[in-house]
C-alpha cells in the first residue's frame, strides 16, 4: 500500500468505521449496529439497549478489531457479565 492509500485508509477508519468494518471483514451490518459503531466512534460513552441476540457481540467485536487497526499502537479491554461470556461470545466473535 502506497503512503497516500495507508493515509486515506486511515482517514476513512476515522470517519466512516461502519462502512470500512463491512468492506474489511466481508459482513453485513444492519442499521443499529451501525449506528452503536458511529456512537462509539464519536462519544465517550455508548450505551445499547437490546434484546438478546440482537448483534450487539458482533457489533462489539468489529468495534474492537476497528479500534485496533485506527489508533496505533493501542489496547482494546473487553468486559462482559462473566469471564466465560468474554471468551466464550466474544473473544470467539473477535477470533471469527
Amino acid at each position: 500500500m502506497a503512503q497516500s492509500d495507508k493515509e486515506k485508509f486511515q482517514h476513512q477508519l476515522q470517519t466512516i468505521p461502519e462502512l470500512v468494518a463491512e468492506s474489511l471483514f466481508n459482513c453485513v451490518l444492519w442499521q443499529k449496529q451501525k449506528e452503536i459503531i458511529k456512537s462509539v466512534w464519536h462519544n465517550p460513552r455508548t450505551a445499547v439497549r437490546s434484546c438478546n441476540s440482537g448483534g450487539k457481540s458482533r457489533v462489539a467485536a468489529v468495534i474492537t478489531l476497528l479500534y485496533l487497526l485506527t489508533f496505533k499502537p493501542s489496547r482494546v479491554i473487553t468486559t462482559a457479565p462473566t469471564f466465560t461470556q468474554v471468551e466464550e461470545i466474544l473473544w470467539k466473535e473477535i477470533h471469527s
